[in-house]
């Protein structure tokens, strides 16, 4: 419910942009598609509060198309093997190493095959996660490239709406330019700002907590590793 509460916020927020200012490119900080753990049993009585999310999703990428902005999501930490069965699929590979890749991730192994400024082809998503088939007609049209864009630090995968190759690419290059600011961290400098935008302070949040919790009558809701009057 939290995840869903989040992602169907940011994504209001998302299309809000893309309709009033009309820009050439907007970033998300995470996918462009739902995330598979966020889709609940059709019997849960969060199933419509999911399919209120897939129908905002499918509300961005009408939003874009129409007003040709470039979509993208930028992941921080991927753990996916889209590029990995590719090269399965389409490369004569000794036995071996074809063995050590069920080992390895996306992430891990570009980082090895790319050097700075690098990127890979432009892949088509996974069409074996479930939540990305509920996307219907938009399923097919989500890509997935993977960009080197500092010394010391894994490569960027990048999610996007298809677009003509000409805007992909510059779309892509975007990403790049704004992602070089330091070189041990690798991220757009715009995701960066807004996520320091977007954090609460810590304190506030523990204030708010602390004056919540005062208010119940003889509730500790706190956890029993949290709430220790010695060590």
């Amino acid at each position: 419910f939290k995840n869903l509460t989040r992602v169907e916020s940011e994504l209001d927020c998302a299309i809000g942009c893309v309709e009033k200012f009309s820009p050439n490119a907007l970033f998300l900080d995470g996918s462009v598609v739902p995330h598979p753990a966020d889709k609940p049993n059709k019997e849960s009585a969060l199933f419509d509060d999911y399919e209120r999310v897939i129908a905002k999703f499918k509300q961005l990428y009408s939003a874009c198309v129409k007003q040709n902005c470039f979509l993208a999501g930028v992941i921080k930490d991927s753990k996916g093997k889209n590029f990995l069965e590719a090269l399965k699929e389409n490369a004569e590979l000794e036995k071996e190493f074809f063995r050590a890749l069920n080992y390895s991730n996306d992430s891990s192994f570009i980082t090895h095959l790319l050097k700075v400024g690098e990127r890979t082809g432009f892949l088509k998503y996974s069409q074996n996660e479930l939540a990305v088939k509920d996307l219907g007609e938009w399923s097919g049209k989500i890509s997935t490239a993977y960009i080197r864009a500092v010394e010391f630090d894994r490569p960027l995968r990048i999610d996007f709406l298809n677009a003509s190759q000409k805007q992909s690419e510059d779309g892509i290059n975007l990403v790049y330019s704004l992602s070089k600011t330091h070189r041990a961290y690798g991220y757009p400098a715009v995701l960066i700002e807004a996520d320091l935008r977007a954090t609460l302070d810590p304190k506030e949040m523990e204030f708010a907590c602390h004056e919540l919790f005062s208010r119940l009558p003889n509730a500790n809701l706190t956890l029993r590793r949290n709430n220790r009057p010695f060590r």
